[in-house]
Order: C-alpha cells, then structure tokens, then sequence
C-alpha cells in the first residue's frame, strides 16, 4: 500500500510497514537536520548507528567515506560557519524492506556562511540528493549510512 502526500512524498513498502514505523523514521530524517539547524550535536549519537555500520558520503568536504564520529566532528565544523540554517525536504520517499527502509528526497538548504576571521558572511543555497539507509533496532530506528549529493546549481526540478 503507497501513501501520498503533497507535502511530504510517499511511503512505498516492500514489507509491512505500520504508521507508526512510518512516524518514527521522518522523525529520525528530520531530528537529523534540526540537530544541526539547532546545533544539537549529541542528538546525532542517538540517530546515527553508534557501531562500524555506520557509514556517510557527503557534498561537502572531506568527501572520503566517514565513520559515525567523523561525521559528527565535520557536521559540527561545518554548521560552527553557518548562520541562519533552512533546510527544506522535497519528494520524501521511503522504501521499508525487511527491518532496513531506504530514504530518498531532495534536500534544499542555505544560510549565511560566515567567515571566521573577516566577519564577512556570504548567503549559500544549495540543493542536493540525500539518501539515509535506517535499521530497526531493539533500541528504535537509527540512520547506518547518509549520502548527501549536491546538484548543479542550474539544475531545475
């Protein structure tokens, strides 16, 4: 069964997926980004995997593969020049297959990105492709791998 929303997405399941499933993995995708917007970085070691499955690409640097606290420490750094953080979900899909659901949306986001040691700051806005891969644990769904893409600057959805 597909749910649509205009504003959300949609849900597609491969397996039986219950609302309540459904709820808790937007709230994991959004405490994610209000983490960040909030600069509430110790929430991350709640959402992400604490363990080696966690993995994460990103569209900023460094753009090796990253470990659970290496995307914490740059997530911290990057949002430390960052001012004024939205951050907008587009065309949320999840996919439920077994005890793993596989997010996929667009990923609009901006602020003021600040220089540090001129006091200068300059408006970003950036849209990317973002995936999070999300198992069910005894402890409630966790993020085990993210990977943010960012798209041309003349691409048009």
């Amino acid at each position: 069964m597909a749910l649509q929303s205009p504003i959300i997405g949609q849900v597609r399941e491969s397996g039986a997926m219950s609302g309540d499933d459904e709820r808790k993995i937007k709230n994991v995708i959004y405490g994610v980004l209000e983490a960040g917007k909030n600069r509430n970085f110790s929430l991350l070691s709640k959402l992400y995997a604490g363990d080696d499955t966690f993995s994460k690409f990103d569209d900023t640097p460094p753009y090796s593969r990253q470990t659970v606290e290496e995307a914490i420490a740059q997530e911290e750094i990057a949002f430390a020049s960052l001012s004024d953080y939205q951050y907008a979900i587009r065309e949320l899909k999840i996919d439920l297959i077994g005890v793993v659901a596989i997010a996929t949306f667009y990923l609009d986001y901006g602020g003021v990105l600040v220089n540090n040691y001129t006091f200068e700051g300059r408006t970003i806005s950036i849209s990317s492709r973002a995936t999070y891969v999300l198992e069910k644990r005894a402890s409630g769904w966790v993020v085990v791998h993210k990977h943010i893409s960012r798209l041309p600057d003349d691409w048009k959805h």
